[in-house]
């Protein structure tokens, strides 16, 4: 499944809007998402209507996540529907 990286800002901040290079953003101050932490859904919102994705030069970085599991475990119900769930979403 794809999993683009990209940078975001503030929506009024200076670069949002200008070709942005990465000596631009040696000069700024980041921000990192703790690892293992998932925002809530209020949180995302806010996040979404108040910040805006940087046009870096070459990015989006291109990750993907993968989805394994033993062959030989039968995966429960509630396993089974979130594997079908994401491989119907995997484009």
């Amino acid at each position: 499944m794809k999993n683009p990286l990209v940078f975001i800002a503030a929506i009024d901040h200076p670069l949002v809007g200008e070709r942005v290079t990465v000596g631009d953003l040696i000069k700024e101050s980041f921000v990192a998402r703790e690892e293992g932490r998932e925002p809530s859904r209020r949180w995302m919102r806010f996040l979404k209507l108040s910040l805006a994705i940087l046009d870096v030069e070459n990015t989006p970085i291109q990750r993907f996540w993968y989805l394994v599991h033993l062959k030989e475990k039968r995966l429960s119900a509630v396993a089974e529907t979130f594997r079908n769930f994401i491989l119907d979403k995997a484009v």
